[in-house]
């Protein structure tokens, strides 16, 4: 199997729409990057951080207002009037069968 090389091509790729995809280019002949190229990942990364921490600080704003909505909820259930409830006397709704029944 000396001097044999198996080739492979992607032949079609889909990602969910919206998606983002880069590609990295190899390194040039003597170990050198390409600077431009590092610079624009370190600019994509530091992007994605930022809108990494927008979105948490959003969803900790949403708790937020979510827990501030449960309490002022909270609050105006307690400031309500109380229904009073109805209760049979005793006589009328007592289950106890009496002991003259025969049971």
């Amino acid at each position: 199997m000396e001097g044999e090389q198996d080739n492979y091509s992607l032949k079609e790729v889909t990602y969910p729409e919206g998606t983002t995809t880069h590609t990295l280019k190899g390194t040039k002949a003597g170990g050198e990057s390409d600077k431009a190229l590092l610079a624009e990942v370190e600019r994509q990364k530091r992007k994605a951080q930022k809108a990494k921490k927008a979105r948490l600080a959003e969803v900790a704003l949403l708790k937020q207002e979510t827990e501030k909505a449960r309490q002022a909820e909270a609050a105006a259930r307690s400031e309500r009037p109380r229904r009073k409830s109805f209760a049979p006397p005793r006589s009328l709704g007592s289950s106890r069968r009496s002991k003259s029944s025969g049971r």
